[in-house]
C-alpha cells in the first residue's frame, strides 16, 4: 500500500472537538475519533479515516511477541531504577508482581499509539494538527485502575499522540493552551455514599476480627473468584478459620513533577520507539510506585494478614490491587508459594492473542485453569472456579431469546480493534434483522456496561433503537441470572466468559462472532469445530439466524440431542470442567504448589 494521492489533510487524533478543524479537509486517525454518538459533529466534514493498524493476524503475532520481549527488557531496567530511587534491593520478581500488569498494558497501549501515527504518516499526506497542552500532572495515574480510567479519556490519548507528533515527527503542530489551574481529575477521591461507607466499616470490622481468629501461617485467599460458601469450605478443609479479606484504601498521592526529574531510564543507546517508551515511562509511572511508594508500604506493614502464609491465592487481585501486589511481592521474596486462578475466558486457552498470559506464568508458582492445559508445568486444571457448587441453572423452555453484547474495546492492545467493533455492531443488527417477527418480539438485547458504567461514546442503545425501534434493551443493570431464567435460548456475541458458564450449566446456548476480530488459537479450533457441527458455534450472522429459527419451536429438543450434548461435554471437559469433588482438587492444587527460586 502506497501513500494516498489525496490532498493534504488536517490530522484529528481523538473525539475531543477542541482539537478539530471544521473548515478544511481532515483525516481521522481512527474510528474512535468519530463516535456514532457525535455524528452531527463530523458527518458533513470533508474527511477520511486511517485504516486500522494491525489488521493482519501475522502482524498481531509479531507485535505481541515484540511487546512482551520489550516488557522483559524494561522490567529489568525499571527494577534497577526503582531500587536505586527507593534505596531498596528487591528482586526482579518482586517488581514483576508489584507493577508487571501495569507495565505490560502500558507498553502495549503506547506501542499502539506510536504505530498508528507511523502508519498514518506512511499512507497519508498530513498538513498539520492541533496539540492541546494539558498539564502533565493530570496525565499521571495513581495506580493500575487509575491508568485504566485514563485510557477512557480523550485527554490522555490526545496527550500521547501530541507528544509523538510534536517530538518525533515533522508534522506541524499548533499548540493550544488548556487551563493549568484545574485539579488532577483521575486521582481525586470522591465523597462516599452511605452504602460505600457501610461497606468500608464492615471491612474494618473484618480486619479486626481477622486478627483474633487468623493464624500467622494460614493460607491467604483474596478475590478467589469462588462462591462465598465454596471459598469458606476450602479454607475449612485447610484447617483454618474462614476469613474474608479485603485490601484497605491507601492515600491518594499526587505526582511531584520536580522529584520525577531524578527518575529516568537510560536512553543513550536507544532510538525510535524504544527511546520514546523509556522517556514516557519515566513521566507516566503511577504515583503508587514512586511518590506514593512509602505510603503504600506503610499500609502493607499494618495489614492484619498472615505474616507467614503457607500459600497465597487470588484470581483477580494480582492485576487490580496494588496493596495486595506489594504485600504478595514481599511474601514471595520470603518464600511463600503464590497461586493465580483463571479469571475468565480471556485467559481460558481459547483466544489466539492474550498478552498477559505469559505474565501470569512468570509471576505465579502455579496457575489454576478451568480445565485446559497446554503442558506448561505451572498450569494446573481444576474447575470453573466461579461456579463451584452449582451444577445447573434455571432457564425457561417457553421463554424468550437473550442476546448478550459486549461494549466498545478499551484500546489496550498493540493493534486497533475499534474498527472491528463497528463491524461487530453491524453484525448484531443484521442478526436481529434476519429473525422473523415472532422471534424478534421475544428478543432481549443485553448491553454490557463498562466496569464503572462510563459511556464510551458509541451510544449502542440509541443505535439499536434507530435500527430496530421496538427492540427490547436491557442496559446492563439486571442480573444476568434473572435474564437467563426467563429465556429459552442464550446467544453470546463474542468470545466471553459467559459461554463457559452457560455451557457448563447446561443452559441452551449458541454463540457467534467474526473470527478475524476474535481469532481462536489452533489448539482450541477442533473443539469449536465440534460446536459448529451441532449448531452451537457460528461464524456468520446468516448461519446463527437460520439455526435460531430452525430450533425455536423446540429448543429443548435440539439441546438434548445426543450429538449436541456430546459436543458440549467435550468442550466443557477441556475449557469449563465441573468435577465431582472440586474442593479436594483445589486443596491439592494449592498445597502442592512450590515456591519458585527468586532471582
Amino acid at each position: 500500500m502506497h501513500k494516498t494521492t489525496d490532498k493534504p489533510r488536517f490530522l484529528i487524533t481523538t473525539a475531543d472537538r477542541r482539537s478539530w478543524k471544521f473548515d478544511e479537509p481532515v483525516l481521522f486517525l481512527g474510528e474512535w475519533c468519530r463516535l456514532p454518538g457525535q455524528q452531527t459533529a463530523w458527518e458533513n466534514l470533508d474527511f477520511k479515516v486511517v485504516a486500522p493498524y494491525g489488521a493482519d493476524r501475522a502482524l498481531r503475532k509479531t507485535d505481541s511477541d515484540y511487546v512482551y520481549s520489550l516488557y522483559e527488557q524494561l522490567l529489568s531496567e525499571l527494577s534497577h531504577a526503582l531500587n536505586d530511587y527507593h534505596g531498596t534491593n528487591h528482586s526482579l520478581r518482586y517488581w514483576r508482581i508489584s507493577l508487571g500488569t501495569w507495565l505490560i498494558r502500558f507498553i502495549a497501549v503506547v506501542f499502539n499509539r506510536w504505530a498508528t501515527i507511523q502508519f498514518a504518516l506512511v499512507h497519508h499526506e498530513i498538513s498539520n494538527t492541533t496539540v492541546l497542552d494539558f498539564p502533565s500532572e493530570q496525565m499521571i495515574p495513581l495506580d493500575g485502575l487509575g491508568f485504566s480510567s485514563l485510557l477512557f479519556s480523550d485527554n490522555w490519548n490526545h496527550a500521547v499522540y501530541a507528544k509523538i507528533l510534536s517530538e518525533w515527527t515533522d508534522v506541524e503542530c499548533e499548540k493550544t493552551s488548556i487551563d493549568r489551574g484545574c485539579k488532577q481529575q483521575f486521582n481525586l477521591s470522591s465523597s462516599l455514599t452511605m452504602k460505600q461507607a457501610l461497606k468500608r466499616m464492615a471491612r474494618r470490622g473484618i480486619a479486626i476480627f481477622g486478627k483474633m481468629f487468623s493464624r500467622s501461617t494460614d493460607a491467604f485467599f483474596i478475590s478467589s473468584h469462588l462462591p462465598r460458601m465454596q471459598d469458606f469450605l476450602l479454607q475449612l478443609s485447610l484447617r483454618q478459620f474462614p476469613m474474608l479479606w479485603h485490601s484497605p484504601e491507601y492515600p491518594r498521592v499526587f505526582p511531584d513533577m520536580n522529584s520525577r526529574k531524578s527518575f529516568q531510564l537510560n536512553t543513550d543507546a536507544q532510538t525510535g520507539f524504544e527511546k520514546f517508551i523509556r522517556e514516557i515511562i519515566s513521566d507516566q509511572i503511577p504515583t503508587c510506585y514512586l511518590e506514593g511508594y512509602s505510603a503504600l508500604l506503610e499500609i502493607v506493614e499494618e495489614l492484619p494478614w498472615p505474616k507467614y502464609p503457607k500459600v497465597i491465592f487470588t484470581s483477580n487481585s494480582y492485576a487490580t490491587d496494588e496493596v495486595f501486589m506489594a504485600w504478595t511481592a514481599s511474601k514471595v521474596e520470603a518464600g511463600a508459594p503464590y497461586v493465580i486462578g483463571q479469571h475468565g475466558a480471556g485467559s481460558g486457552g481459547m483466544a489466539e492473542f492474550v498478552l498477559t498470559e505469559p505474565y501470569e506464568l512468570d509471576t505465579a508458582d502455579r496457575v489454576l485453569t478451568w480445565g485446559w492445559t497446554d503442558g506448561h508445568p505451572k498450569r494446573y486444571p481444576v474447575a470453573v472456579l466461579k461456579l463451584l457448587g452449582k451444577k445447573t441453572a434455571d432457564w425457561s423452555p417457553k421463554g424468550g431469546l437473550l442476546l448478550i453484547e459486549v461494549h466498545r474495546d478499551l484500546r489496550t492492545k498493540p493493534w486497533d480493534e475499534t474498527a472491528g467493533f463497528k463491524q461487530y455492531l453491524e453484525n448484531q443488527f443484521q442478526f436481529a434483522d434476519k429473525l422473523p417477527s415472532q422471534i424478534k418480539r421475544n428478543l432481549t438485547v443485553r448491553l454490557l456496561a463498562t466496569y464503572d458504567n462510563r459511556d464510551l461514546g458509541w451510544s449502542e442503545n440509541v443505535l439499536w433503537k434507530e435500527r430496530i425501534p421496538d427492540i427490547q434493551l436491557e442496559l446492563g443493570n439486571a442480573s444476568i441470572g434473572d435474564l437467563i431464567s426467563k429465556s429459552r435460548l442464550v446467544v453470546h456475541s463474542y468470545l466471553s466468559t459467559g459461554i463457559l458458564e452457560t455451557l457448563s450449566l447446561k443452559i441452551p446456548t449458541m454463540c457467534f462472532w467474526d473470527l478475524n476480530h476474535w481469532p481462536l488459537r489452533s489448539s482450541a479450533q477442533p473443539y469449536f469445530d465440534q460446536l459448529k457441527q451441532v449448531g452451537i458455534f457460528h461464524d456468520s450472522t446468516e448461519s446463527i439466524a437460520e439455526k435460531v429459527v430452525d430450533v425455536w419451536d423446540d429448543v429443548e429438543g435440539w439441546w438434548n440431542q445426543p450429538e449436541v450434548q456430546e459436543a458440549r461435554q467435550m468442550f466443557c471437559d477441556q475449557f469449563a470442567c465441573m468435577p465431582q469433588k472440586p474442593i479436594e482438587i483445589l486443596k491439592q492444587a494449592l498445597m502442592s504448589a512450590k515456591p519458585t527460586r527468586i532471582c
